[in-house]
């Protein structure tokens, strides 16, 4: 029986490796394409979307159809047009559908003798603000989980009647672990470390940062700026 295989991660995405190319969220959501060996942005998507998975000189990503739906979309991982939009993968109403991992909503992607499989889970757990009774609590726990096979050519998705493996557990909430004290998350693909970061600067704005490193040495291969946002700022308490 042939062994499913997960995708190469990269900070906030996924990278291909033998093309040289990684795939991330910006601040905004938005999809965008990196070259590995100079930095430089490729191309970036106008809507919200999560890299899952490269195949084939093409990007397999989701995004927000409707509240609780999902649509894959199969984009040219040269240029990033869409060439294919898959039928939409509808969850429970009462989940918490997010394009971010979360404690609510997990998802995950592995390959399988060409065949791309996402598996989910949602949760919902009891949130109010008084200690509640235990059967309010045991009312308000839900769980699901379920699995779906894509075909990258065509964009048809087939819900499978039952999931297979582990279901996706919930990231953890601990700090990411780090040499350095600003770096959100590093990932190792060849011989270079490919660390996140976020600086705040004096324009009162907040840059996202991929900075590639050699390992061995520390030195920075290069560093390049993905975006950069204004600071939320918390809204005044009311009168």
């Amino acid at each position: 029986m042939a062994e499913r295989f997960a995708p190469a991660r990269f900070p906030r995405g996924v990278a291909d490796a033998s093309r040289g190319r990684a795939f991330l969220r910006d601040q905004s959501g938005a999809l965008v394409a990196l070259d590995l060996t100079t930095g430089n942005v490729l191309w970036r998507t106008t809507v919200p979307m999560r890299p899952l998975l490269v195949c084939d000189g093409k990007v397999l990503a989701v995004r927000l159809a409707a509240r609780h739906t999902l649509e894959v979309v199969i984009l040219d991982a040269a240029d990033g047009r869409e060439l294919r939009i898959s039928k939409p993968l509808i969850f429970p109403e009462w989940a918490n559908v997010s394009l971010e991992d979360t404690t609510d909503f997990t998802l995950r992607v592995e390959t399988k003798d060409g065949a791309v499989f996402l598996r989910w889970a949602a949760r919902s757990r009891y949130r109010g603000g008084a200690a509640p009774s235990i059967k309010v609590l045991e009312a308000a726990r839900r769980d699901a989980w379920g699995e779906a096979r894509v075909d990258v050519d065509t964009g048809e998705v087939e819900e499978l009647p039952g999931a297979v493996g582990d279901v996706p557990e919930a990231p953890s909430e601990e700090a990411p672990s780090s040499l350095s004290p600003d770096v959100l998350e590093q990932r190792d693909i060849g011989n270079k470390s490919f660390q996140l970061l976020t600086r705040n600067t004096a324009g009162g704005t907040v840059q996202m940062l991929v900075r590639a490193v050699h390992p061995d040495t520390g030195q920075v291969a290069w560093e390049t700026i993905v975006d950069e946002v204004p600071v939320r700022r918390p809204k005044p308490p009311r009168p």
